[in-house]
């Protein structure tokens, strides 16, 4: 890797902006709330340093793509945009709260432009290479499990990042791209597919499948994957977006991954999966205790089996083969 020290002002970053990339494959998209974008605004303005940005130099359809300040520079471009006001942060902008950038005088506006950015750019670097030094830059900053496991140079995480994007299943569900969501159910479902009912799927198993599958991640378990993936994709076509919870999605795959597909029939996987959600919702919303009552409607000692194990440890091996053992049973026995 080769490296630039450049001096941009935050008006040469707003010029540049239509050339950098701010939100290439590894990184999460924008996370800020306001109220922190407000304070980084506040910040510029009072005149405090800023860490360096971080660039790539591309050979794509950018220029540049941004691998760490992605927050930073964001913000910069909602408040140059005007989607955020000035905040009331520091004494001496307090009459200017609530402002606009172009409500701004003039003066804080040409101040807020001319305000001094250290760049580095980087070039002859491997995606490998990025995907390491963006993981040793955010160290001390608290990513999620899914966004740490998507900074990993990995065959599998190539493929999850892909099917999350381009699957029939995540364009039809309620599941959203933020935050590597869709990532996420798809490394417990890889995971699944890959060890059955007899591994934890907790953060730290999970890295462990990235790394196994860093080189090479076979067509077999592509190929499982998808083909459940895609059966699930036929249920919700049936009962719309009726798997909508994480552990939801991640026990009926199971279920589905390790059951023929040509031996279900989708419509009526989805009526029984209705079922078995409206008796668990009831159950959570009412007491999950009349479901050991017999001449309750609900009475359901299996399903009150289910919910405890999903309470008290829902990732480990022992509560994922349970749970997988009854849910087998309400949905396809």
């Amino acid at each position: 890797m080769k490296f630039r020290q450049l001096q941009w002002s935050i008006k040469d970053l707003i010029e540049n902006r239509g050339q950098i990339d701010p939100a290439p494959q590894y990184q999460r998209g924008s996370v800020w709330s306001d109220k922190k974008k407000q304070l980084l605004i506040d910040s510029i303005l009072m005149g405090y340093d800023m860490p360096k940005f971080y660039l790539r130099r591309s050979q794509g359809s950018y220029d540049y793509e941004v691998f760490d300040g992605q927050q930073r520079m964001l913000a910069i471009f909602d408040f140059a945009d005007g989607k955020i006001p000035l905040a009331k942060a520091s004494d001496e902008l307090a009459d200017n709260a609530g402002a606009y950038f172009d409500d701004l005088p003039s003066a804080l506006r040409r101040k807020f432009y001319v305000y001094n950015l250290t760049v580095s750019s980087c070039s002859s670097a491997t995606n490998d290479e990025i995907r390491e030094l963006f993981r040793r830059l955010q160290e001390g900053v608290r990513l999620t499990p899914p966004e740490i496991r998507n900074s990993m140079p990995s065959a599998i995480g190539d493929v999850i990042r892909s099917m999350a994007l381009t699957h029939a299943f995540f364009k039809a569900s309620c599941f959203t791209p933020e935050r590597f969501q869709c990532d996420d159910l798809l490394t417990h479902a890889f995971a699944f597919a890959d060890a059955g009912p007899s591994c934890d799927l907790k953060a730290p198993n999970l890295e462990v499948l990235y790394k196994k599958h860093a080189r090479h991640c076979s067509s077999a378990l592509i190929q499982s994957v998808n083909r459940t993936l895609s059966f699930m994709a036929d249920i919700q076509k049936h009962q719309t977006k009726s798997i909508n919870t994480k552990w939801g999605f991640v026990d009926v795959f199971g279920v589905l991954n390790k059951n023929p597909a040509h031996r279900m029939k989708a419509d009526k996987v989805a009526m029984r999966y209705k079922t078995f959600e409206s008796k668990r919702r009831t159950a959570m919303r009412e007491g999950i205790e009349r479901l050991n009552v017999s001449d309750d409607p609900i009475f359901d000692p299996s399903l009150y089996r289910y919910i405890e194990r999903f309470r008290l440890s829902a990732g480990t091996m022992a509560a994922v083969r349970e749970r997988h053992q009854i849910l087998t049973k309400h949905l396809i026995s």
